[in-house]
């Protein structure tokens, strides 16, 4: 399994705005069949942040996502036939895309300086179905198992915040000095 995730948000007041990327890559092997998905998935929505007001930008938000994905996938399989031998054969996709929609909370808090520690809690749903695919996805990179109609997720994470304006706090500190 490889995984890579990417997360950046805009605050504005009460709102933040998000965008993730992310790339995925699973094998599932149970001896005599291999199925393989890659792909890469995006996720964009807004945050309502509770605790807008903190000093130290920590957040409790609710928030809805919309997402997409877009993948490749194979299966290789055996018939057992004791007469010819074993029959190797080969299913596969070839770009596939799959959207949904999720609704998001959780928390961040400032460890110290500019690193947060947070986690999101994400219920998936509204999937796109594949019945007319020569081989049905099992695994969507970005959501989970293909079969579920809504799914649930849970991530921690380790946030680097990076300023792109200088805080007029800050300013005010400096002249008071």
């Amino acid at each position: 399994m490889e995984w890579l995730n990417f997360f950046a948000n805009a605050e504005f007041y009460r709102f933040a705005v998000t965008a993730e990327y992310g790339r995925e890559s699973r094998t599932f092997d149970n001896g005599t069949d291999v199925y393989n998905t890659q792909g890469s998935y995006y996720r964009a929505g807004v945050d309502f942040n509770f605790l807008y007001k903190d000093p130290d930008k920590s957040a409790l938000f609710l928030g809805v996502r919309y997402s997409i994905n877009s993948f490749t996938d194979d299966l290789t399989y055996t018939i057992p036939n004791p007469f010819w031998g074993d029959q190797q054969n080969m299913l596969e996709n070839d770009r596939l895309s799959a959207d949904w929609f999720e609704l998001v909370g959780g928390i961040k808090v400032k460890l110290f300086q500019a690193v947060w520690l947070g986690y999101t809690g994400r219920f998936k749903f509204a999937v796109d179905t594949f019945e007319d695919e020569v081989l049905i996805p099992s695994y969507l990179p970005g959501y989970g198992q293909a079969a579920k109609r809504s799914t649930w997720e849970f991530n921690y994470w380790l946030i680097i915040r990076l300023p792109f304006h200088k805080s007029t706090e800050a300013v005010r500190v400096k002249i008071q000095e």
